[in-house]
């Protein structure tokens, strides 16, 4: 996978000019625009960022999708796990999903300092925002949220592959 020539792709750098947030978004307001930074603990990738992160062979990324869908399988950027739910945030579910999200990482990513990535649909979607925010509160130490999500990489002419659903986190 060659890196793209340019650095942005489908408006992943367009600034809203939204302060970050020291709290998870709301379920109900999750597809809304969101600031250029990352939560604390976190830091911002565009599309060329990420593709050189897959290129490095030696720490590979852990990729996580986390849009959610009722299916059982999407298309996903290549060797992604989907975590569908890790980004929701509503009160009743929150202890669920940090618990199982706690789980589910213990599994993939036992060391906390493997690099993360989180994604979702786009610059227009806080459900990566908010899984790179509880991945930071849970301690993992190279958290990326991929701003651009699926419709960036897309816009690359990069390719996506058929996952199926990795856990659905309540």
């Amino acid at each position: 996978m060659a890196p793209p020539l340019e650095a942005h792709f489908a408006n992943e750098e367009i600034d809203h000019g939204l302060k970050v947030e020291p709290k998870l978004r709301n379920g109900t307001n999750i597809h809304a625009p969101t600031p250029t930074n990352a939560p604390n603990g976190a830091k911002t990738i565009n599309t060329k960022d990420l593709v050189l992160m897959y290129r490095n062979r030696g720490n590979k990324p852990l990729v996580l999708d986390v849009l959610q869908n009722a299916a059982l399988s999407r298309q996903t950027l290549p060797e992604a796990v989907w975590l569908s739910g890790a980004g929701w945030e509503a009160e009743s579910v929150n202890p669920e999903i940090e618990r199982n999200l706690i789980a589910a990482m213990k599994q993939l990513a036992p060391s906390k300092d493997k690099p993360v990535v989180t994604y979702c649909l786009n610059h227009d979607c806080w459900l990566s925002w908010n899984a790179a925010m509880r991945l930071a509160k849970i301690g993992y130490k190279n958290v990326f949220w991929y701003r651009g999500g699926i419709q960036s990489w897309r816009a690359a002419g990069l390719p996506v592959i058929e996952t199926p659903l990795g856990a659905h986190l309540y």
